[in-house]
Order: C-alpha cells, then sequence, then structure tokens
C-alpha cells in the first residue's frame, strides 16, 4: 500500500513537472480581434492580433430595380442612357447614438508638392459603371452606431495631393481613366457620362468639382461584435440623383442640380 502510494505521489510530481516546462502559449489576448486566441496564456509578439475590416458596399439602383448602365431610362419626356459614373469618398465616419465617432485604425500617407501628411485611411474611389465593395481598413470600434457620414468627393487636404507619388494602390494615384486634371491640379470629384436619345444624339459628360457632405441616419442601428468585420451597406439611387435635371440646360446648370440631388441619392440599405 504504502509502494503504491509512494508511485502515485511519483507520477504526479512527473505530471507536475512536465507541465511547469511547457511552454505558455503565446497568441492574440485581444477579444476584439479576428484572431482572438481563448487557449493562449501569454500575448504574442510582434502585433499578430488581427482586427475586422470596415467595408463600404455600394450597390447602384435605378428606384426599386438595380442599375444597368447603357440602358435608356426615362426623365420627364428625355430618354437617357447612362454609361459611366464615378465618385471618391472621403472622410467616412461613424457616430454612436450618444455622439462618439469612430474611423478606421489604418493610417496613409498624402503626398503633396512641398509636404505629406498622416491621415487615416478613409478614401475609396467608386467603379465606373458596376457597383462596387471598398475595404477602408482596419477596425476595432465595436459598438452600435446609428449614423454614417462621408464625403462625396474629397476634403481639403486630399484635394492637395500630387496623384503621381502616391502608390499605384491607392484610390488617389494615377488612374487609366483618370479623376485628375493636371492642367489645373485638380481633382474630379465626380465623373459621369449621359447618352440623351428621346429627340437627338447627345452625349453629357459631366464634371463635377464640389464636394458634398453626407450624413445618413440608419433606421435600425448598425451593430458590430467583437471579431467579425463591419461591413456598411448602401444604394446609389440614380433616379433620385438625376430627379428634375432638365437636360436642355446647360452643363453648369445640370451639374448643379445634381450636387443638389446627392443628399438624397446616397440612403443605408438596411
Amino acid at each position: 500500500m504504502i509502494k503504491a502510494r509512494l508511485n502515485n505521489i511519483f507520477a504526479l510530481a512527473l505530471i507536475l513537472l512536465f507541465t511547469n516546462c511547457q511552454e505558455p502559449i503565446k497568441g492574440c489576448l485581444d477579444a476584439r480581434a479576428t484572431n482572438f486566441d481563448v487557449t493562449a496564456a501569454r500575448a504574442c509578439e510582434d502585433n499578430c492580433c488581427l482586427f475586422p475590416n470596415l467595408s463600404l458596399q455600394f450597390n447602384y439602383v435605378f428606384d426599386t430595380f438595380n442599375l444597368t448602365f447603357n440602358r435608356s431610362y426615362l426623365f420627364g419626356t428625355d430618354s437617357v442612357k447612362i454609361l459611366s459614373s464615378q465618385f471618391y469618398v472621403s472622410n467616412c465616419q461613424l457616430t454612436k447614438p450618444d455622439g462618439t465617432k469612430a474611423t478606421v485604425l489604418d493610417s496613409t500617407l498624402l503626398y503633396r508638392d512641398t509636404d505629406t501628411l498622416s491621415v487615416p485611411s478613409y478614401y475609396a474611389l467608386a467603379g465606373k459603371n458596376v457597383g462596387f465593395d471598398f475595404t477602408l481598413g482596419k477596425f476595432n470600434n465595436v459598438g452600435t452606431y446609428s449614423k454614417l457620414s462621408f464625403i462625396i468627393g474629397l476634403d481639403a487636404e486630399a484635394a492637395k495631393t500630387v496623384p503621381r507619388k502616391m502608390p499605384s494602390s491607392h484610390p488617389l494615384s494615377i488612374k487609366a481613366d483618370s479623376m485628375y486634371i493636371s492642367s489645373q491640379k485638380q481633382y474630379i470629384f465626380h465623373k459621369m457620362n449621359l447618352v440623351r436619345t428621346s429627340k437627338i444624339t447627345d452625349t453629357l459628360r459631366l464634371v463635377i468639382i464640389t464636394p458634398k457632405p453626407i450624413e445618413l441616419t440608419a433606421v435600425r442601428n448598425l451593430v458590430f461584435k467583437d471579431g467579425f468585420d463591419a461591413l456598411v451597406p448602401l444604394k446609389v439611387d440614380y433616379k433620385k440623383w438625376l430627379e428634375g435635371v432638365n437636360f436642355n440646360e446647360p452643363i453648369n446648370s445640370i451639374q448643379e442640380k445634381i450636387v443638389n440631388n446627392t443628399n438624397k441619392a446616397f440612403l443605408l440599405n438596411q
């Protein structure tokens, strides 16, 4: 009996010795991360935690239907084809019911003529003839949000960027279908190409350089949880964007009307 007890004590000692010799498991200890490890006893090195992304999802529509580019739509007495539409989105922020604002963790460098500026990575360029998804950057501000705000166009600091100095993957870099007027050192904030077909074939090339702030209130609060990507679904209604436009007027008048319609053209797709 004594021998059996001694054997049990010896076995227990070996187990404890083996356990104490094991290296504690390292992993991400931040519950907000997508790779949070509940089994880890020590924090990993080199910032191994991977945080969720904040993404915008734009769906182009015409009233209650998906928008089809190069198809005729009726605006009053005018039949119009929308050939393409590109626009910048900047300064994207979410707001909680208590007024707290949040944006992405990632930053980007804006290269200008004489300096560089570090700002949040909240810039996107819309696809010219399809809806699009765009990942702005990492986002770990979980919680409930009631509002989304952004600018259609560029904020004042980004508008000073020199596109040839930007990385090719950045929305503000030189693109094949350029949104930058080099002779004027100016970005186009919104470009739309239309063809009026009701009477005579008439191509309208609209170039808008007026930024338009947008603030959208959610019908149901947006709830983002630890460890999950934050996706904000949006609708862009081109019927509302071109509502009341008289296509017989000068280009400047048409562009002004489109700018004035911008607030009602964007909706949270809930």
